[in-house]
């Protein structure tokens, strides 16, 4: 499997110098590179694609957190502009994925939480429309909150079946949060997989994610905390070589060690199976 990154990480590790810190990833074994729209408020797009292709990083991909299924129908059609033009970016770009995590509002019922889905089907349905002939794939991944439409296996499910082009971006994390296993959801959702956003979890009453029914988490080094990232990833490189693993980390103690042996952590998977 193909060895990318959340680039962030390589921002916050190295600062001020983002092409070193870049330099420094891809001698260790990263090859590309995915990054965040809200990243764009101090890098430009054309920019923040520079800096990567610089570094000899390929452009892996770009998370819009357009909020395309809004409850307020004029916001849904700004952000869905909005995001027209970020396709139109990556295309000119030649970026082959645009993740959609759309920031949307919690979803105070069953009612609410059943139109934030049908509007993610219409915007990705469309959207998909629109992207057509540019060779993008639109993914989206399972969050961590149960009051969105894009968190449980279930409704996930339901989103592939009404919008067959859709792409999976399986985040090996989120599942526990909304107390669901990533390795049933490999399973009923594996045929979408494009993707696999790597993070994992430890208990420490000092971290900064709570979740209803769990204790406090917090991120850790890959393959040091409770996710079965091994297992996962092990299968995964077996079955679908194809795919790019993305190591993501969601401590609010991030070290430039800890994220040193995440790369060598997820370097044993780009060989295939083990």
């Amino acid at each position: 499997m193909k060895l990318s990154m959340y680039t962030c990480h390589a921002r916050n590790m190295i600062p001020p110098d983002f092409s070193l810190a870049l330099r420094h990833y891809h001698n260790l074994g990263v090859t590309g590179g995915v990054f965040l729209q809200s990243e764009l408020k101090e890098i430009p797009f054309d920019r923040y694609c520079d800096y990567l292709q610089e570094a000899e990083l390929d452009l892996d991909g770009f998370v819009s957190t357009c909020n395309i299924a809004s409850f307020d129908e004029a916001v849904r059609s700004q952000q869905f502009d909005l995001l027209k033009k970020q396709i139109d970016q990556a295309a000119n770009r030649a970026l082959p994925l645009v993740m959609i995590a759309p920031a949307v509002e919690a979803a105070k019922n069953a009612e609410e939480l059943h139109q934030m889905r049908e509007h993610m089907v219409s915007a990705y349905n469309r959207i998909i429309e629109y992207a057509r002939g540019s060779n993008i794939r639109i993914t989206v991944e399972n969050y961590s909150l149960p009051t969105r439409a894009d968190s449980r296996i279930s409704d996930l499910r339901y989103l592939f079946d009404q919008v067959p082009e859709l792409g999976f971006v399986l985040d090996t994390g989120n599942f526990h949060c909304v107390h669901e296993d990533a390795r049933q959801a490999y399973e009923i959702l594996g045929d979408r997989i494009v993707q696999i956003h790597c993070k994992d979890w430890i208990y420490d009453e000092g971290g900064w994610l709570k979740r209803d029914g769990l204790p406090m988490i917090n991120g850790v080094t890959l393959g040091e905390g409770f996710i079965p990232l091994f297992e996962i990833l092990e299968r995964a490189a077996r079955e679908k070589p194809e795919i790019t693993m993305v190591l993501e980390d969601n401590s609010n103690n991030l070290t430039r060690e800890g994220l040193d042996r995440s790369v060598e952590f997820l370097k044993q998977f780009t060989k295939g199976g083990i």
